[in-house]
Parts: C-alpha cells; structure tokens; sequence
C-alpha cells in the first residue's frame, strides 16, 4: 500500500548566515586595507596611504566601528518586518445567510453604534447581553439551534479586573463556553479604531487592542471555532455594514481585516529592509529609564544605553538591588562612566512609578523610557485560562506601558520604547493573555505618534542569552523547534539601534526559519497573515501536493485493508512526532516508546494534537498525547475513533464480482473466502465434505447471487 509523504521534515537545507557575513572583497587591496583598520594597524595604514600616524590614528577607530555596524546592520536585515494592510476584493456583495449570535455587554446596549452593528447581522439575529457571568453561566444562557456564527461585541465593554484590557477576560469566557456547549460556529470579534491601516488613520482606542492578541492566538489554538477579527471605522454606514457582512461570511483565508470607508484592508506582515547606511547612528542622552532593568534583557539594554552615550541609568525591578546581578550590573555601568540608580518599584503601582520619575535630576533630565519589564507565566490553553492568571499576567506589561504613558505626557521624550512580542505579532498557542497585552503597548506606541508624540514597539522573537524564552527552557526549545531562532544579544541590539535611527513606529524583529515556521503555522488553517513574505510563500508552495493529499484522509482510511491499518497509523503518527521534534524521517522511532522519554513537553504535546486533527479531520484533546502515550497506544485510539470504515457500497461491489470469472476465483483459491462471508465458515471436516458441492454451487452463480452471497454477512 501506499504510506503517506510528508511535506516537511523540520530540517533546514539552506547554509546558516555568519553573524559576521560580509560580502567576499575581490580585490585584495581591498582586503588588506580593512584587515589593518580591524587590527588597529596605524603604521601600515600610514605607510599605505600616504598619512602622518597621528591623522590615521584619529580616523581607525570611526572605520572600525562604521565597518562593525554595517556588519550588524547586514546581519539583521532580515530580521525586520512591519505591519501593513492590504487592500481587499469582493468584500461587499455578500447577504446574511442565517442566524448569527451577537453578545454584546449589558451596559451598552443601548449604544447607537453597536445598535446599528447588531441590525446589520439581519432580523435574525441572537442578541446575548453579557453581564460577567461564567463559563458555566454563560454557556447556559446559548442559544438552541443551528447558528452560522457568533459575532462578539465584548471589546466594548468597561475593562477587566486591574488593568486587563476591555473584552479580554469575556471573549475568553464567550470561548469557553460556546466550547463546553458544543457551539463550533465561527466567532467575529469587533474593534473599532483599534488598529491603523495608513498615516491618516489612528489608532484611536488602544485599549481595544488587546482583543487582535487574543485573536491571534485562538486562530491557532482553536483553528474551526474562531473566524476572525474585523475593525470597523467610526461611521458605520449602510457601505460598512455590507462589508462587515461579507468578511464574516466569506470562506477565505483573511481572517484580520479592517473595515474602512475606502473598502476592505486584510493585514499583512512583509520584510521591511532597511533603507541606506542610516546616516549618523542614533545616541542616547541625559537619563534612561528601563524598567525589568536588572533582569536579562534589562541589563543588555541598559549597557547598550550606556555605551550610546546615556549620563544616567534609572534599572527598575521589584527587587532593585537585591535581585540577583543588580549590584554587579551597576557597578559595570559606573565604571563604564554612567550615574546609576537601581529601584524596588512595581511598575503597576501608580503612586510608586511617579516617584521613581519625579526623583529624576532636572540636570539629567529623563530623555528615553524603555518598558521592557513583563511575566509570562508559560503555556495555558484556551480552555484552562483563569481571570486570575490573566490580570497577574498583565499586570506589569500593560499597567507598566499604561502609566509611563501617562507621567511622562509632560516630559521632552527622544524614545519611548515598548518590548513586545511575537505572541501578539503573529500569534503563539498558550499564550492568550501575554499576547493580548503586547497587543495593548503595540497599539499605545502608534496611538502616541498619533497624538505628536515618541513611541516605538519592537515585537521581538527569540533573544538568546536573556528573555522569557531563556527563563521558560522549555517554551525556548519548543520556539528554536518551531523556526523562530534565537537571536544573539549584540545584534538584536544593533537592530534596536536602527530601529530608533529610522524612527519607526512599530516593527517585528525575528530570526525565522521559515522552511520549518511556515508549514507548522498554517497546519490547521491557511492564513494571509505572512502570505506576501517571499520564503513564507514558496516552502508552503512546496509543500502544496502533501498538504493536498492529506486532505482525502477519510478515504485513505476506507482504502486501507484492515490488515494494513496498524502500520498505516504508526507510520502517519510516526512522520508528525519526528516533525514535531525535529527528527529527520529517516530516524526510526520505536511505536512502544513513550512520549515523555521522547522528549515530549505540553508545547510539543499541542503541536501534535495540531498536526494529527489537521491530518485527520478529527477533533482531538490537546492532551492527547499523555493519553495515550506512544505510538502504538495512539494508533490505537485513532483506530477505534475512526472505526472500520463505511458499509462496502452493493453497486462497487456487484460491478467487483462481475469483472472476475468463477473460474478464476476457483484457480485464486478464493472459494474458501467468498463462502465464508456468508456465514460461520465451517470446521475443515465439513468443509471437505462439502467443498466439492460448493464449488459447483459458486461455479453456477451468476452476478445476483454471488453479490447476495458477498453482503450476507454485512446483512446478517
């Protein structure tokens, strides 16, 4: 039989980059001249070009650092990308097909704009007003009955407990419930002003944003139940209504659009390649505030600030000097020449952070904030997320951004810097909180340039030596697994530095492997997100006959002789786990052998779960591979899931029996099987006795009876 191909095998076939990597110098003048600047080699380069030492001597320390940033600048070119928006076709002409559930908050119900929004869904429509209730209380109120979606209008709300973002906490429990209902209608969450698509279109509500980090994360946690997010414009006319309608009904891969009168804009992430040398490097000056400023990335910021010229350093943790390095750190930056002052101060507590800012000298005035203080509490589902988990994970991000922001509305900024993170970029199963709340500063950073002010928020991917990924060792792996590679320190520096040079807005930098990135991000459902990055587009090119394949599982399954099926089932499941950990497929893993001794963690549980419902079409639990954990035991359980296949079809089979003669059944040595299918097949005594009746009974038959005789036993 024919086993199943896979179209990745999560190994990278393209060289690894130097961080160095210049271009090769032909000419070997060339050569020589900057191999003496790089050696400091004053007296060879005075000879060679004719100038007295003290003139070369002056001028070898400028190239030798204009030659190391152009390297840096190189290697991270590829690193950037930025946020645009598409504009979109035939997003207009579509008609509400059936009912939609629209939930809505309680205590704007009577709100004109959303009123116009829930009659755009037709007569039709289910109108559900949350009130904080749970998941229990909330799947209770669902509706009976066939929906074609759910439309959610929760964003508009009052904000969550603390400072957790409008809409957050409810779509999270509008998910949940709907999942423990068995609701599996697509869900539209709406925005509105949330999201940027030019210069003439500001972010005007922020705070709605973090409804795009949620979003992002469902799609990949819960690729059947979630369809979309879609921000409408602040007019919301009979043109928006029909659009709105179109972008929820349309069975298409844009599932992150903004509404605008212009038409319909589908949100992109390209590369976004630095233009020239960058002119003078960008320096910093009078005080730096960081906050997480004794933690890892802290610290290398804090040095890079230092280095660029800041007279004073303001490291802000909950801990200050009595967390572990800080002293060490401060006396490092003294020595490099800087003023530093090391703080205990929660970045959440108002009160505290005005201090810590009004203390600054008026001398050393505050000239740059970097917020890069934040806690990600690792991988919890969808499905297992509490509002306590979510508000503690929010808590220093977004309180943090949100009062910075406001103490320093007053101050001469030259940088307001926001660390943000690829779970709000593009997304991160496990991740919806965190990743709502870099949704939030991502969204405060344009919403600031909007208002004439500094504001920059770098969404980073994997930083090696420091970062989340370095403190949760086994999200770091599960990151490195899935394409998004660590990034040395020094060069995400060096790309902090141009972004601050180019004055941007907001901006992703990431190191990605997308040979193993793009297949694992889109097995459970395409996306338009990075369909106009150019190596995104061409390995899911690539892979396009595999993927295709593996959509007629079902009837691969019914194709299968039973007696094939076991080894059918390990050699698929076998294919993902290597996948999945990175293995090529020619490693032959043992189908007894457990998961755990495998190296199997939570992440790389879901990322199979991921990949075996995408292959199969079944719904599985994301704890299905400690359920059933190996190979073998999984087969199994797929095997009984899927059952023995459909009921043989009587025609196909009529047609089967008829293009074989009796006479070659008889010369196949088949009568012994055609006769038992209609019934007990008998002991070999009477089956001697009475084989010779048989075959003269069989050798009679014509088409009519041996079908009757084939499906006997399907009938009996």
């Amino acid at each position: 039989m024919e086993l199943p191909t896979y179209a990745f095998q999560r190994r990278r076939y393209w060289p690894e980059a130097a961080e160095d990597a210049m271009p090769v110098v032909q000419d070997p003048l060339d050569a020589e001249f900057w191999a003496s600047v790089e050696r400091h080699d004053v007296r060879t380069l005075s000879e060679s070009l004719g100038l007295d030492t003290d003139v070369v001597s002056s001028v070898v320390p400028a190239l030798s650092l204009w030659r190391d940033r152009l390297r840096e600048d190189r290697a991270v070119e590829g690193w950037r990308y930025r946020e645009t928006w598409k504009a979109l076709d035939g997003f207009s002409a579509f008609a509400v097909s059936g009912p939609w559930l629209v939930v809505m908050p309680a205590d704007v119900s009577d709100d004109p704009w959303l009123s116009a929004v829930v009659a755009a869904m037709g007569p039709s429509a289910h109108v559900l007003e949350y009130d904080g209730f749970d998941r229990g209380t909330l799947a209770s109120r669902l509706p009976d009955g066939e929906l074609v979606g759910v439309l959610s209008l929760l964003a508009f709300g009052a904000a969550g407990p603390g400072v957790t973002p409008p809409g957050v906490l409810p779509t999270l429990v509008l998910l949940q419930a709907l999942g423990d209902a068995g609701i599996e209608a697509p869900v539209w969450a709406v925005t509105r002003g949330a999201v940027s698509v030019g210069g003439q279109d500001p972010v005007a509500s922020p705070w709605q944003a973090g409804i795009w980090g949620v979003g992002r994360v469902a799609a990949l946690e819960r690729p059947q139940q979630w369809g979309g997010l879609v921000d409408l414009p602040e007019e919301f006319d009979e043109g928006a209504a029909r659009r709105l309608v179109s972008v929820v009904s349309a069975e298409r891969a844009e599932d992150q659009v903004a509404v605008r009168a212009a038409g319909a804009f589908g949100r992109r992430l390209v590369p976004a390649p630095a233009s020239g040398s960058g002119g003078v490097p960008w320096q910093v000056r009078g005080t730096v505030l960081i906050t997480g400023g004794t933690g890892g990335l802290g610290a290398f910021v804090a040095r890079w600030a230092v280095e660029r010229g800041a007279q004073h350093v303001v490291l802000l943790s909950r801990r200050g000097s009595a967390a572990t390095g800080a002293q060490r750190l401060s006396s490092e930056l003294e020595a490099m020449g800087a003023r530093v002052t090391v703080v205990a101060c929660d970045v959440a507590d108002r009160s505290a952070l005005a201090n810590v800012i009004g203390d600054i000298p008026a001398d050393i005035p505050l000239r740059m904030v970097v917020h890069a203080a934040g806690v990600s509490h690792g991988v919890v589902e969808l499905d297992s997320v509490t509002p306590e988990q979510v508000e503690a994970e929010l808590r220093a991000k977004v309180a943090g951004a949100t009062y910075l922001d406001e103490l320093t509305r007053g101050l001469e900024l030259d940088a307001f810097v926001l660390f943000s993170s690829g779970a709000s970029s593009w997304g991160s199963g496990g991740q919806a909180a965190y990743a709502a709340g870099n949704a939030y500063l991502e969204a405060l950073a344009a919403h600031r340039r909007a208002q004439g002010r500094s504001g920059t928020a770098i969404a980073w991917g994997n930083w090696a030596e420091a970062g989340m990924a370095v403190d949760n060792p086994e999200q770091g792996e599960y990151l490195r697994r899935l394409g998004v590679l660590p990034m040395s320190p020094r060069l995400a520096l060096a790309a902090l530095q141009r972004v601050l040079q180019d004055d941007e807005t907001g901006l992703t930098v990431t190191d990605m492997d997308w040979y193993r990135f793009a297949p694992a991000f889109t097995v459970s459902r395409p996306s338009a997100l990075l369909s106009d990055i150019p190596q995104f587009t061409e390995v899911l090119a690539g892979s396009s006959e595999s993927t295709d394949a593996g959509s007629g599982f079902a009837q691969r399954w019914a194709d299968t002789p039973a007696a094939d099926r076991p080894r059918f089932l390990h050699e698929l499941i076998r294919g993902h786990v290597a996948a999945v950990l990175g293995h090529a497929l020619s490693i032959r893993i043992d189908i007894g052998q457990a998961f755990k001794e495998l190296g199997f963690d939570s992440l790389t549980a879901v990322e199979l779960r991921n990949r075996l419902a995408a292959a199969t079409g079944l719904s599985l639990p994301a704890t299905i591979a400690f359920d059933y954990p190996s190979i073998a035991g999984l087969a199994d359980h797929l095997s009984e899931t899927l059952g023995s296949g459909p009921e043989p079809d009587e025609e196909a089979l009529r047609k089967l029996i008829a293009s074989v003669s009796p006479a070659k059944l008889r010369e196949a040595g088949l009568l012994d099987a055609v006769l038992g299918l209609a019934g007990d097949a008998p002991d070999r005594d009477a089956q001697e006795q009475q084989q010779e009746d048989d075959e003269a009974t069989l050798l009679a038959a014509d088409v009519d009876d041996l079908v009757r005789i084939a499906l006997a036993d399907n009938e009996s």
